[in-house]
């Protein structure tokens, strides 16, 4: 599985919608804001002023209580890391965007977390 950075996933949308997808990124678990960042930080993308989508260069991370990934509550020790996330990247399923107020131009339904150190602790991979 071939390793994409979130402006990569970005860029190619339409082609990767739907596959399975290794994503290198800067990890935000926060209320409200669970993503995936693109990283290095220099060459994320600036929301252009008549955007809707507030957060460019990132995608909204699906993630499930019960189910093969992490849980979002556990995986907040994680955040402010560099993580690999894969999972499924959709498009959004309206014309409105992804996650909390459809601010995200995708997301990642999220099956697995690792950092260099390795799998997220608990995880079923």
């Amino acid at each position: 599985m071939n390793l994409c950075s979130v402006n990569d996933v970005l860029d190619r949308l339409s082609e990767l919608s739907g596959r399975m997808l290794a994503v290198h990124g800067f990890l935000r678990v926060e209320f409200e804001h669970v993503a995936l960042w693109h990283v290095p930080e220099k060459e994320r993308r600036r929301r252009e002023p008549t955007s809707r989508l507030v957060h460019d260069s990132s995608l909204w991370l699906r993630l499930h209580s019960e189910g093969p990934g992490p849980d979002r509550h556990a995986l907040r020790a994680w955040h402010g890391h560099i993580v690999t996330a894969v999972g499924i990247v959709h498009r959004p399923r309206s014309s409105r965007g992804c996650g909390h107020l459809a601010c995200w131009p995708a997301e990642l339904e999220v099956m697995s977390i690792q950092t260099d150190n390795g799998p997220f602790p608990g995880q079923t991979v």
